[in-house]
């Protein structure tokens, strides 16, 4: 499924899922909104982002498809793809570095204060 990139994988799935809840239930069915809930929670919206902006730089062509993407992944009326389209659509580039950073640090810092927690391993008894 990567052979034509990671936008073409992601539409796979996006697209997949959504005509497999149109082929297999109703509209707006419980089996159906369930569905679009996973690729929701499958594809959140730092995740788009991230393909969005590596896509700018190195495949602009496929911006428009990672945008389409979004907006079928964040299509539901909840406030939750509410936040995430709006997330999604206005964040700035700089701002979600900075915000990648700044979680890669804590992230980091965690690690570290969990690894000097760890008790020393007891020494097997004779």
């Amino acid at each position: 499924f990567m052979d034509k990139g990671l936008v073409n994988r992601y539409a796979i799935a996006i697209d997949g899922y959504h005509r497999l809840a149109r082929a297999c239930f109703p509209e707006g069915s419980a089996e159906a909104r369930h569905i679009h809930r996973v690729v929701t929670n499958e594809f959140p919206p730092w995740g788009l982002l991230e393909l969005k902006f590596s896509s700018e730089r190195e495949r602009p062509d496929d911006v428009a498809i990672v945008d389409r993407l979004a907006a079928k992944a964040y299509a539901d009326r909840t406030p939750r793809n509410l936040i995430y389209r709006l997330i999604y659509r206005y964040a700035p580039r700089a701002g979600f570095r900075a915000a990648q950073a700044t979680y890669r640090a804590f992230r980091s810092i965690r690690t570290s204060i969990k690894t000097l927690r760890r008790p020393e391993p007891r020494a097997a008894a004779r």
